[in-house]
Formats: C-alpha cells, structure tokens, sequence
C-alpha cells in the first residue's frame, strides 16, 4: 500500500512539472533504474507490479529542478510513507551553486512551515 501510494504522489509530481521543470531520481544507478521503472509500469495502468513486488527497494529520493533557476529541491520519502508521515514526514531541502547560508536557512524554514501547515490540513 504505502509503494503505491508513492507512485501515485510522484505521478502526481510528474504530471504537475510546467515547462522548463525536470524531475529525477537522485539514487545510486541501480535504484533509481527501479524506481523508473515501477514508476513508468503505474503511468502506463500497471499496478499489478507495484501490488506484488517483493522486493525491497531504497527509499525513493528525488530532486525537482528549474532550468533557469540556481536551486533545486530535493526530497526523500520515509520508508513507509505516508503511513508513518506523522512519525517521519519528507526530508526536503534545497540545493543549488551560490545558495549563501543565510538563503539556505530561509530556504529551511520556509518549507518546514509549509510541510507544518499541509501536516495541519490532511
């Protein structure tokens, strides 16, 4: 359950990029082959290899990037998320050539209380 719950909010990532915006899995090769791959198998209707996969697979960890932009997001789901989203919510930063520390820190607090108010929401 919580694999295809995952599939769908990176389906759902994909689908909401505008132009100039590229998603990609940022694991080692093998990991990311995989995470592709389930992710390709449910846009094209498949679940049926995300219900019956055993095998265990890295967390998924991704970044969206900007083409004109400096920065990057990053993040990382929970093992278990979003069942254990309460317990262990994403792991989001941003990244990027020239980010000053004072910037990265506004950046942090910035999404830490958006995550805070979408938590409040659900």
């Amino acid at each position: 359950m919580c694999l295809q719950s995952q599939l769908q909010e990176l389906q759902l990532i994909q689908h909401s990029l505008l132009p100039g915006e590229s998603f990609s899995f940022t694991l080692p090769p093998e990991d990311s082959r995989v995470w592709r791959s389930l992710l390709d198998s449910f846009n094209a209707g498949d679940t049926t290899s995300t219900s019956t996969s055993t095998t265990p697979i890295a967390q998924a960890k991704f970044q969206v990037m900007v083409s004109d932009a400096q920065i990057r997001f990053e993040v990382q789901l929970p093992e278990r998320y979003p069942e254990d989203a309460e317990i262990n919510s994403a792991q989001v930063s941003v990244n990027g050539e020239g980010i000053s520390r004072d910037e990265h820190h506004r950046w942090r607090a910035f999404i830490q209380e958006k995550l805070t108010e979408v938590q409040g929401n659900e």
